[in-house]
C-alpha cells in the first residue's frame, strides 16, 4: 500500500540518493500530444529542500520535456527500485525551466554545482517546486 507525504521526508531523501537513474514525465495538453517519459541520470539529481528538486536536463531527441514544462508546468518524478524490496516514488509538482543563463542569477539552484557543474551543453535545468504530493508504494514486510 503507498502512503502520501506533504515533502521528501529524511527516508525518502535516502531511498533517492542510493537510486542510480531516475524518469521524468510530462504531457502537452493537448489530446494529440502525447506523454514523455525519459530516463535520467542520479548524478544530476539534487533535493534543494523538502518541496524542492532539481535536475539537470541535456538536449535530447526533441527537449519534449522542455516545452511540455514551458507549456503547462506539470511534472511528475519517479524513482523505483531495481534491487531489493520493490519500491517507488512519484514527486508530483510543478516545473520551471532555468536556461544556462539563467542560473547565475538563481540562489536556490545553486545546489545542482555540488552534483554537476553546468556545461555549456546543457540546454537547462528544471526544478519541481512546492511538490505538492510524494507518494510512495513499497512491499509488506512480515
Amino acid at each position: 500500500m503507498g502512503n502520501i507525504y506533504a515533502q521528501i521526508t529524511d527516508r525518502l531523501e535516502a531511498f533517492i540518493a542510493r537510486q542510480h537513474i531516475f524518469f521524468v514525465a510530462t504531457a502537452p495538453l493537448e489530446d494529440s500530444g502525447h506523454v514523455n517519459v525519459s530516463p535520467k541520470g542520479q548524478d544530476t539529481f539534487a533535493i534543494l529542500d523538502p518541496h524542492t528538486v532539481a535536475y539537470q536536463d541535456f538536449s535530447g531527441s526533441g527537449a519534449e520535456t522542455i516545452a511540455h514544462l514551458k507549456q503547462n508546468g506539470r511534472i511528475t518524478i519517479m524513482f523505483c527500485a531495481f534491487e531489493g524490496c520493490p519500491f517507488i516514488l512519484r514527486l508530483y509538482g510543478h516545473g520551471e525551466v532555468l536556461e544556462p543563463n539563467d542560473l547565475d542569477s538563481s540562489s536556490s539552484i545553486n545546489a545542482l554545482h555540488s552534483i554537476s557543474v553546468c556545461a555549456p551543453s546543457s540546454v537547462c535545468v528544471l526544478r519541481a517546486s512546492k511538490i505538492p504530493v510524494v507518494t510512495a508504494c513499497r512491499c509488506t514486510t512480515s
